[in-house]
């Protein structure tokens, strides 16, 4: 008896400590402060970079284009103006961050997401409907915080150049 009661008891704690491991991902747009994962009401989407990677997406636009209730409008061909819109709302009162700063232009509201390329994304947070109301009037709708990756130095640098020429 004693036997088996130690084996469920390590197998227990093992499971225990995988599930601890996996909180290390943390949510900071709803409520500002970290949270796990697992917490996250339903009405919230985290799309990490290993996904973006899979999924094929070149810039941000192709990255949140399929999810639920999130429509991107084209406004021309390839590079052209882009609009975001959460539950069929304008664009205006969905708030796009990077890195937690607001970056909405003024003339469409939304700014154009096909400029951002997805491997410099670490991961795109998306709030949707009445939560967003923590980051004021611009959010009525929803939302979407984009979080770069760090910058990595690999080799410093010096350079230095010499012109010459007839003005200067």
């Amino acid at each position: 008896m004693s036997k088996k009661f130690l084996v469920v008891l390590i197998f227990v704690t093992t499971l225990a400590l995988n599930v601890r491991g996996e909180e290390k991902d943390a949510f900071i747009t709803l409520t500002r402060k970290p949270q796990p994962m697992a917490e996250l009401p339903a009405n919230m989407s985290v799309i990490t970079s290993k996904e973006i990677e899979k999924s094929g997406a070149r810039n941000v636009s192709e990255a949140i284009e399929n999810l639920t209730s999130i429509n991107i409008a084209e406004y021309g061909t390839l590079g052209s103006q882009t609009s975001v819109r959460i539950r069929n709302s304008t664009s205006e009162q969905v708030l796009v961050l990077m890195n937690g700063q607001p970056i909405n232009g003024v003339s469409f509201g939304s700014p154009n997401l096909t400029f951002l390329p997805a491997d410099s994304i670490e991961r795109i947070e998306v709030v949707r409907g009445a939560s967003s109301v923590l980051y004021g009037a611009n959010a009525v709708s929803g939302v979407i915080n984009i979080i770069t990756k760090k910058p990595q130095l690999l080799f410093p640098s010096i350079g230095v150049s010499v012109n010459y020429g007839t003005f200067g």
